[in-house]
């Protein structure tokens, strides 16, 4: 009996193999509802003070992909303020550029936010007005957003979870 049903499952091997591959794919693939709501802190660097307490919720779709990054399409709310978002691809870091459109369908961008892997807790570097028409971020002294955080010292130190594949990589050091 044992050796009947080996023997019947070598033989399809090839087929079962494949239906599992596209079953997996399928079940990865499809869009996931992505509605979540993050409690951190809004802080600069080098400064010992958090600027405020910050939440940010995420609404929208989150799709993870067998093969490529993932990605999340939808709106980004921090203290209030919605920002839609263009499509959000992850990289390799699981980090990516925050662009989109405002109401008034002028476009903005919003700084670069950094994951963990499970998708529950993120920091943001914010980008700031350096001059007429740029805006950018300093590893000196950013704006910076991390969640879930209840203080400074939280922050920082999953600040530096997040980052420190990229930080590595490009022989940065820990942020304070």
């Amino acid at each position: 009996m044992v050796l009947r049903v080996l023997k019947y499952i070598n033989k399809y091997r090839n087929i079962i193999i494949i239906y599992f591959l596209i079953l997996a794919y399928f079940l990865t693939w499809v869009p996931k509802e992505f509605n979540h709501s993050f409690d951190g802190v809004k802080y600069r660097l080098n400064s010992d003070k958090i600027i405020k307490e910050t939440r940010v919720v995420f609404e929208g779709v989150l799709i993870k992909p067998i093969f490529g990054g993932n990605s999340f399409s939808g709106t980004i709310t921090i203290d209030g303020v919605k920002y839609n978002v263009f499509e959000l691809k992850f990289d390799e870091f699981n980090s990516a550029s925050i662009n989109g459109l405002k109401d008034s369908g002028a476009s903005f961008s919003l700084g670069y936010i950094y994951f963990d892997k499970a998708y529950e807790s993120f920091t943001i570097t914010l980008y700031e007005k350096k001059g007429l028409n740029s805006y950018g971020w300093n590893p000196e002294n950013g704006l910076m957003v991390t969640a879930p955080a209840q203080n400074r010292a939280e922050a920082v130190e999953l600040a530096n979870y997040h980052l420190q594949k990229k930080m590595i990589k490009r022989g940065t050091a820990r942020f304070n």
